[in-house]
């Protein structure tokens, strides 16, 4: 079997100079292996990202380029893929790691090509680099698990709501301590419009600062309000609403609020005590 030294053959044709262009030209790592998973061809974004000269590679297993740990089961995969041989993703569903020259590891995704040739099938390996994708996701998960863990568990009552022009404030989400402030579950409270559960002399205010939002005239507002409880109670809250995200007819905010119903009784107390001293 002839070598192939990794390079542009000096005898080729337009076309095949525009070919080799393009595998060089390529963002993505290209491995052309033989059937015996011997590598025969790389491009100069596999030298960049593993570490390597390609006169390192060629004619080494393609193992060379994966972890240790991984070279059996790797074996075992290429040698099902070459007696079905098709355009495919590797490893569907997991998550694949490429070893660099320095025996450092790194998330990669890689896509298969046969690739039948005058000296016998070939498949090429399309090599894609995943590191800022994936600590991205882990960054994501991460606060998405803080935000879970600060609404799920705050002392204050929060609610998650959808809002847009043709429906009112929903509740799409709420915390125990909402819950347990108006006496409802919170199964029951998904769904429920903040219509039904605002008392009615509050309802103007309510409708006006929803509207203002929609319209993108504002992004937050507060004030005080009264919420109707399961028992026919009423129970007075500061409340605090910011957009959280926002697309073209919908928009998610988030509702803090804070049970000061105490606090308007007792100044509903002292107000009726200075009223009956006259």
């Amino acid at each position: 079997m002839e070598k192939s030294t990794g390079a542009m053959p000096l005898a080729v044709d337009a076309s095949g100079q525009l070919a080799w262009a393009m595998l060089e030209a390529s963002p993505d790592a290209l491995v052309m292996v033989d059937d015996e998973g011997l590598i025969q061809l790389v491009n100069r974004q596999t030298e960049l990202m593993f570490g390597y000269d390609r006169s390192e590679l060629l004619g080494r297993p393609v193992e060379a380029l994966l972890p240790a740990r991984l070279k059996s089961l790797h074996e075992s995969h290429r040698s099902r893929f070459g007696e079905a041989p098709e355009v495919r993703s590797m490893g569907s569903g997991m998550q694949l790691s490429a070893r660099r020259s320095d025996d450092t590891e790194f998330p990669v995704e890689i896509s298969l090509s046969p690739l039948p040739t005058s000296s016998g099938m070939r498949t090429l390996a399309a090599v894609r680099d995943i590191t800022e994708r994936v600590v991205a996701e882990s960054r994501e998960r991460e606060t998405a698990a803080l935000f879970r863990s600060a609404f799920g568990d705050g002392p204050v009552a929060m609610t998650l709501a959808e809002v847009s022009a043709t429906s009112d404030r929903v509740i799409i989400d709420a915390n125990q301590a909402m819950a347990d402030l108006l006496g409802i579950e919170i199964a029951e409270l998904v769904g429920k419009s903040f219509v039904d559960l605002t008392h009615p002399d509050d309802l103007d205010s309510d409708t006006l600062a929803t509207e203002s939002q929609i319209k993108g005239e504002s992004t937050t507002f507060g004030g005080r309000k009264r919420y109707l409880c399961a028992d026919g109670s009423v129970v007075w809250v500061q409340l605090f609403v910011s957009v959280l995200s926002q697309d073209d007819d919908r928009i998610v905010t988030i509702g803090h609020s804070v049970d000061i119903t105490a606090e308007v009784v007792e100044k509903i107390i002292v107000w009726g005590s200075t009223i009956g001293r006259w």
